[in-house]
């Protein structure tokens, strides 16, 4: 039987808000208002399971980068 660990968050497809807010730094809070703003996408299979994609997630850094003048605040 072959086992496997299980993947750390840098190396998973999809993320928790949690895991994505640790990531870039900022709070659970300002993910969730970019989230409502439109600005990141995410996949939620039922109300309490919310993932963003980290595909999505490198997206949404490019753009606020660019916005913010190659700076991330």
């Amino acid at each position: 039987m072959h086992t496997t660990e299980p993947k750390q968050a840098s190396e998973r497809a999809y993320l928790s808000l949690s895991e994505a807010a640790d990531q870039l730094g900022c709070t659970r809070r300002f993910l969730e208002k970019r989230i409502d703003d439109g600005e990141i996408a995410r996949f939620a299979p039922s109300k309490r399971l919310v993932r963003i994609k980290r595909t999505e997630l490198d997206r949404w850094i490019e753009s606020y980068t660019a916005r913010k003048g190659g700076v991330v605040a």
